[in-house]
């Protein structure tokens, strides 16, 4: 299992990296074919060997790698969610990256008298394809309309990573002192702006990862 793990980063303990890596297929010889840009989303030891440490796109891999959780499981992830918010007082939220599985799972918990908290859930976009993508966002509007306590009202983009050492893929004006990287923009600023203007159209709010400078003023641009 890892022994740190956070949207952006990973590190896995040795046991556990050797089978992970091998069913994800993140191998010295598959990171050696990887363009320079990309390389960099994977740690590697003195020998060339992955060592564990994996950033964003190089984490995502290893997820795509996992099994989908069942619906029952996300049924009973989404019961233990209500109940640890609810411990806190809090009876409304708003959930980043929910996708069609997620709110399904929000809709069968609403049929059994369950979901007693107020839902603003946000489908993830990447402004690669605006208008294809915001087409989909306003099919699961369609799809999941009429759902108590549950809407969709937004979408989510992230602009850039995080600033921490050693993974720096916040997007910044500056390189960073101990590395020399400047992080990574994560999407075409017109491409961006495109699709924040067609979704305020459209009456959705878009909710922005922005960390380093560059990101923010990129998405406050467009």
């Amino acid at each position: 299992m890892p022994t740190c793990l956070s949207f952006f980063q990973e590190w896995t303990i040795t046991p556990v990296r050797r089978i992970v890596h091998c069913c994800a297929g993140i191998t010295k010889d598959f990171i050696s074919h990887l363009p320079e840009t990309e390389r960099r989303y994977y740690g590697l030891g003195p020998d060339g060997e992955p060592n564990g440490f994996l950033v964003d796109v190089g984490l995502g891999k290893i997820e795509g790698s996992l099994p989908a959780p069942t619906k029952e499981q996300l049924l009973e992830a989404g019961r233990a969610a209500l109940q640890y918010n609810h411990s806190f007082g809090i009876t409304s939220w708003l959930d980043p990256l929910a996708d069609e599985s997620v709110l399904a799972t929000y809709r069968q918990l609403s049929e059994r008298g369950e979901l007693t908290a107020h839902v603003a859930a946000f489908p993830q976009v990447f402004a690669r394809k605006p208008a294809e993508e915001l087409a989909r966002v306003q099919k699961l509007q369609q799809e999941f309309k009429g759902v108590p306590n549950l809407t969709i009202s937004g979408v989510k983009i992230f602009a850039d990573g995080v600033a921490e050492f050693p993974s720096q893929t916040a997007a910044m004006s500056k390189p960073y002192r101990s590395s020399g990287k400047n992080g990574e923009l994560l999407f075409d600023p017109a491409r961006f702006a495109e699709l924040a203007i067609a979704a305020d159209k459209q009456g959705l709010i878009v909710h922005v990862h922005a960390l380093g400078d560059r990101a923010v003023k990129e998405s406050l641009t467009g």
